[in-house]
């Protein structure tokens, strides 16, 4: 039993050290997200709704994070629509409004 626990460590520190080895996928710089949000990219607009609304990158702030998600939910993007109403249903940057 010892074994295989033994070997199961050796295989997962190998995995990781592969993994911190490789390359890391950049994620588009906050700049980047706003340019294509303001060039009405609805996913754009969605994750830099997401930004505000979390404080990723930026000051926490759920009214500008509703008027990012209104912007792509208007462009029927499922992920903001849920977004606002998520916004809308805790009163987040919004009036509580449950319907």
């Amino acid at each position: 039993m010892k074994k295989i626990a033994w070997i199961s460590c050796v295989a997962l520190a190998l995995i990781l050290i592969n993994q911190l080895r490789q390359p890391q996928k950049s994620r588009p710089k906050l700049t980047e997200i706003r340019a294509q949000a303001e060039k009405i990219n609805p996913e754009a607009q969605v994750n830099l709704g997401i930004s505000y609304y979390k404080g990723n990158g930026v000051t926490k702030d759920y009214v500008e994070a509703v008027k990012w998600y209104r912007k792509a939910a208007e462009q029927n993007h499922a992920v903001a629509q849920v977004n606002l109403g998520v916004c809308y249903a805790n009163g987040n940057g919004v009036v509580k409004d449950d319907v």
